[in-house]
């Protein structure tokens, strides 16, 4: 079965192929459906509806577990003595548990706290989330959420 085709006006003799009407069809939906998800969005944004999890679309490579109760994480700068015989964990900030898998966590914490000025990528840190014994961390990625809160990335090595 052959295309159909169409002759321009200007060019006379050279044949141009139309698109069939499905193609045409599926294109304009694929343009509905992002114009949609755009608005939305936006919407979204403009009733504050954003949160951590909405700002923190990466790809990951493990089983994320989305924080489903209040979980706070304490967090110290201390990394010196970490793993050597004694080490004794010494909170200096603690932040609210967003998600967390076996490589890494995010964590929110408010900008009121002047400790959230050591919070930088590539930073190194020791995190304990809930009871689970401390670890040690390295700050992959920090984001502003709004005028209070700071969102950061942790990589667990």
């Amino acid at each position: 079965m052959k295309k159909p085709t169409k002759t321009p006006k200007k060019k006379a003799g050279k044949k141009v192929p139309v698109k069939p009407a499905r193609i045409v069809k599926k294109a304009a939906q694929k343009v509905k459906s992002v114009v949609a998800r755009a608005n939305d969005k936006t919407r979204r944004k403009e009733a504050g509806l954003n949160d951590a999890r909405q700002m923190v679309q990466e790809r990951r490579f493990e089983v994320r577990l989305l924080a489903t109760q209040v979980t706070f994480a304490a967090l110290s700068f201390k990394t010196e003595a970490f793993g050597k015989d004694g080490y004794v964990f010494e909170p200096q900030m603690s932040g609210l548990l967003v998600d967390s898998s076996a490589g890494g966590c995010s964590l929110v914490f408010m900008k009121a706290n002047p400790l959230t000025a050591q919070i930088m990528r590539e930073a190194n840190c020791v995190v304990k989330i809930d009871q689970a014994p401390p670890r040690r961390a390295n700050i992959r990625w920090v984001k502003s959420l709004d005028e209070r809160l700071v969102n950061a990335g942790f990589a667990f090595p």
